[in-house]
């Protein structure tokens, strides 16, 4: 993926127009050409197939409560597929288009939007516009390290009092469930992209060096901050004075791991945590995801993960022990010690 700097102009959804199809059209045209670094087409595959998971997973009408019955053709009778889908096609949209320019599609004006402009752009889609902008705004990652960007994903509380919010954040945990697992294929690592220290200390020092130029103008300063994801350390500082020693540790934080340090945090941390909060705390009987659907999702992400690290279960990974459980990760190490005991008592016979 490419993130692009410079104002993208864009028209809004007209009143009346299908959302789904408006968010499809909207990522297939910025992602055409982009690519995995795998080099295979990251629309094709990456986006279509998250889409595809959405509507595997997910339960249509899934906002539909009985608490709730008199505002079901409100803000709460929204498919959770349509939401889900459109949001699929447009998590990394916010990430990779920062600079984005609004087009009402009548008068033809247009508007600088500061956050996310996706409101702006899905507006006219009333409260289906809201809540896949919703959505795509939680899915972002704008600040902040990726550890703390993922434990917020997965934080959400069921409230009785609005249900609709619990419905869309466990929309959210389960969209990054599979795009994690699609951010973590076993058929990429012959082509993956191996960044040497040296390479990055030369990114960080070329970035560094456009830091120190900036003017003190806490607008651009911010700017800048955002699009090099550098930006939360100074908000918890509550401080935007130049600090280059703060702002160069963020960055080499935030720097993408390679794809054996993504699949050892899969197993230490990140799928343990949607395999309690999901499976686990959300439950087997939920309205909002098929149970089934995501237990097998996150079953087959474990095992792409420990074929990519070499290793038959979660003993001996690094956060392992302040990690949830992982009963499936279990079952996983307990299949592949009966097979290596069969296969040793086959060879023995032998």
């Amino acid at each position: 993926m490419v993130t692009v700097s410079t104002p993208q102009t864009v028209y809004a959804i007209r009143a009346g127009q299908d959302p789904l199809e408006f968010c499809m059209n909207l990522s297939r045209e910025f992602y055409a050409g982009k690519t995995r670094r795998s080099g295979r087409p990251y629309f094709e595959h990456h986006l279509e197939p998250l889409a595809r998971f959405a509507e595997e997973v997910f339960i249509p009408r899934g906002f539909r409560d009985p608490v709730l019955s008199k505002c079901l053709e409100s803000r709460c009778s929204q498919d959770l597929v349509l939401v889900a889908k459109a949001a699929a096609y447009l998590h990394d949209y916010l990430e990779d288009n920062p600079a984005l320019l609004v087009r009402d599609p009548e008068s033809g004006e247009t508007a600088p939007w500061i956050g996310n402009s996706l409101f702006a752009l899905l507006h006219n889609a009333e409260q289906a516009g809201k809540d896949i902008a919703t959505v795509v705004g939680m899915l972002t990652y704008d600040c902040g390290t990726y550890r703390e960007y993922m434990e917020k994903l997965y934080s959400f509380q069921k409230d009785a009092g609005n249900p609709h919010d619990y419905h869309l954040r466990v929309l959210v945990a389960v969209l990054k469930t599979k795009d994690r697992q699609l951010n973590v294929d076993p058929e990429e690592i012959e082509n993956e992209t191996i960044r040497t220290r040296e390479e990055i200390r030369e990114q960080i020092n070329r970035l560094a060096l456009q830091y120190l130029s900036l003017d003190d103008d806490p607008k651009m300063m911010i700017s800048f901050l955002k699009r090099t994801r550098t930006l939360g350390p100074f908000i918890i500082r509550k401080n935007l004075k130049k600090d280059v020693h703060l702002f160069t540790s963020a960055l080499a934080e935030q720097y993408a791991p390679g794809l054996f340090d993504r699949a050892t945090d899969s197993l230490s941390l990140y799928l343990p945590m949607a395999e309690k909060l999901l499976l686990q705390d959300v439950g087997v009987n939920n309205r909002i995801f098929r149970w089934d659907v995501l237990r097998d999702t996150i079953m087959q992400s474990y095992r792409e993960a420990l074929q990519i690290t070499g290793r038959t279960g979660a003993k001996g990974i690094g956060n392992n022990k302040r990690s949830p459980s992982t009963p499936l990760l279990d079952e996983i190490a307990k299949e592949t010690a009966s097979l290596a005991e069969k296969t040793q008592d086959l060879l023995v016979a032998i």
